[in-house]
């Protein structure tokens, strides 16, 4: 029953991440401005590499709350 719901909530994460995926190459195909900005994209600064780790972070969140919890009652 544990590795059903694991792997229900797996494809789960895995619909959300190619539906994000999706979005974002339908966005770069409307708008070569954007394909330029986003694939000539350096992080030089302290604020660009602490907004490229809130990304992770929020990632990593959204990941870890789709996940499983045991329930040992």
């Amino acid at each position: 029953m544990a590795l059903g719901s694991s792997q229900k909530s797996l494809g789960s994460i895995l619909k959300k991440g190619a539906l994000l995926l999706i979005l974002a190459l339908l966005a770069l195909l409307f708008d070569g401005t954007l394909a330029y900005d986003i694939l000539d994209y350096r992080l030089d600064s302290f604020s660009d590499w602490l907004g490229f780790f809130l990304v992770v972070v929020i990632l990593v969140t959204i990941a870890w709350v789709e996940t499983p919890k045991k329930n040992n009652k």
